[in-house]
């Protein structure tokens, strides 16, 4: 498996304990869905490295977590700010207008009265809706991934039909 078969799960912000416990920050809709990992992989510079999971304990958005293979700070301090990640098959399949923002990259945007508008570059996340940016008449824009403008998404043919509002593109 190479880095693109994985999801990130949040990162490590710091360390807890004296056995090397470490703290995650959980980037995720359910963090309680995380509560009985066995397995999870620490992105240390370019790769990845897979730990077995001693014990984890979540609260919120935050997790502790204890890997069979860190004993003390010393050991865990060189995964601080480390990107925890896990396989992308470990996600449950989404339906209807759900989505991963990883899963539509690529994606055809087309709308009812346009047509055909892009692909998505990529998804950014944001507090308020999520964004898809991509290519327009030769120029960057982004479109609002929302219920509301969003028909259908067809998984097999990598494409999201949507109903956008007037002007949206020359925004």
């Amino acid at each position: 498996m190479d880095s693109n078969d994985f999801y990130e799960l949040g990162y490590v912000s710091r360390i807890h304990g004296i056995k090397g416990a470490l703290v995650l920050n959980l980037d995720v809709d359910d963090p309680q869905r995380y509560k009985d990992l066995d397995e999870l992989w620490l992105k240390e510079s370019s790769s990845l490295v897979k730990f077995k999971v001693q014990k984890i304990s979540v609260n919120g958005n935050t997790a502790i977590v204890q890997l069979t293979t860190l004993n003390s700070p010393e050991e865990a301090q060189r995964y601080i700010w480390a990107t925890a990640c896990l396989p992308l098959m470990m996600l449950p399949p989404l339906k209807g207008k759900k989505f991963y923002f990883h899963e539509v990259r690529n994606f055809l945007i087309t709308d009812k009265i346009i047509g055909e508008i892009g692909r998505i570059l990529t998804v950014y996340g944001n507090a308020m809706q999520p964004l898809a940016l991509l290519k327009y008449k030769s120029k960057e824009i982004l479109i609002p991934l929302i219920p509301e403008f969003i028909e259908e998404i067809d998984r097999e043919k990598r494409e999201i039909r949507m109903q956008l509002p007037d002007g949206i593109t020359e925004v």
